[in-house]
């Protein structure tokens, strides 16, 4: 049993995992959505495993970018969620791991760090990321049998 306190934003947390749980409803029209929760030292980490209709590498490589549209998306999807995800969680140092298969489904690790970063100064003269920079800070993807 891991004992141990996790210092985060909660709203920050929550709209992590609203978002998370929403996308895995909303692909999911059969089946089930499991959620976990493991702790360690370093971090919380929420998972979150869906039966949807799964991605390929080339469909996941673009649902993290803000407004992408796909063969999967649904008509009341935005396809924001998951570029949420990743920009929340680069403001606190966390990670996301992910793994799909075409066919079987989707898991994702939010990792939430025991003591997020702290927030950047503002500047104005230091360059915008692209969601690509950020994106590859943030995202893992995971490859079958991992």
């Amino acid at each position: 049993r891991i004992q141990g306190v996790i210092q985060t934003d909660l709203l920050l947390f929550d709209r992590v995992v609203d978002n998370l749980l929403t996308n895995a409803a909303r692909y999911t029209e059969s089946g089930s959505v499991l959620v976990e929760l493991e702790g360690s030292s370093s971090s919380l980490v929420l998972k979150v495993c869906d039966t949807g209709p799964g991605l390929s590498v080339d469909e996941l490589r673009h649902v993290f970018k803000p407004g992408q549209t796909g063969r999967l998306r649904t008509e009341d999807s935005h396809g924001l969620g998951l570029s949420i995800v990743v920009t929340l969680l680069d403001q606190i140092g966390g990670r996301l791991e992910v793994l799909s298969r075409p066919g079987m489904g989707t898991t994702f690790w939010a990792h939430f760090p025991i003591t997020p970063k702290p927030p950047a100064p503002k500047s104005s003269r230091q360059p915008r990321e692209t969601a690509e920079e950020v994106i590859g800070r943030v995202v893992t993807f995971r490859a079958a049998g991992e």
